[in-house]
């Protein structure tokens, strides 16, 4: 997990303790590369969305699912 304030609430860490098999275990901080989801968002955002000018929330969901459907075609796994 990253150290998202989520993860950490007592709520969460409550639940957690009825399964003592269930071990977390956090991104070091500022290491965002660590995480293989946010390279997907970084590539979504370099590629699609940056440098582009939308005019309505419905234009930028479309692109973004026209970015998903487009990778999705060929994926690669992360490495």
């Amino acid at each position: 997990m990253d150290n998202y304030a989520t993860h950490k609430h007592p709520e969460v860490t409550a639940g957690l303790r009825k399964h003592p098999r269930i071990h977390r275990h956090f991104t070091p901080t500022s290491a965002s590369w660590v995480n293989m989801v946010e390279g997907f968002f970084r590539d979504r955002t370099t590629r699609r969305l940056r440098h582009n000018s939308f005019q309505s929330v419905e234009q930028r969901q479309r692109a973004i699912a026209e970015y998903i459907a487009a990778h999705n075609i060929a994926p690669k796994p992360f490495t």
